[in-house]
């Protein structure tokens, strides 16, 4: 039986070997199977990560632009590490991102 570690790895390397145009159609499937599976009318708060794009995460880009968009209602949130703890920061269109040592926008 793998571990965990080494599941992340093989996929990771899985990831990174997508070209962008691969990385986007399925980020796009994904997002469209998000908007399937859920009920958004209820929701209140929604919380993503942001995309790591030099490992070849998926896009949610395509999840919260969707959400800004067609349901005005939901505040949408990210975490941030700060020291040893994890913050949950609202996020929108207009709010400017910065790199931080671990190469990830927040």
């Amino acid at each position: 039986m793998m571990t965990k570690a080494e599941l992340r790895q093989i996929y990771l390397t899985r990831q990174k070997s997508l070209s962008e145009l691969e990385r986007n159609e399925k980020s796009q499937q994904i997002s469209e199977q998000f908007f399937t599976k859920f009920s958004l009318e209820k929701v209140q708060n929604l919380h993503l990560f942001l995309s790591n794009e030099k490992n070849g995460e998926v896009a949610t880009k395509f999840i919260y632009e969707k959400v800004w968009c067609n349901f005005p209602h939901i505040q949408t949130f990210v975490p941030r590490v700060c020291g040893k703890e994890l913050e949950h920061l609202e996020f929108t269109a207009n709010t400017q991102f910065s790199i931080n040592k671990w190469q990830i926008s927040e």
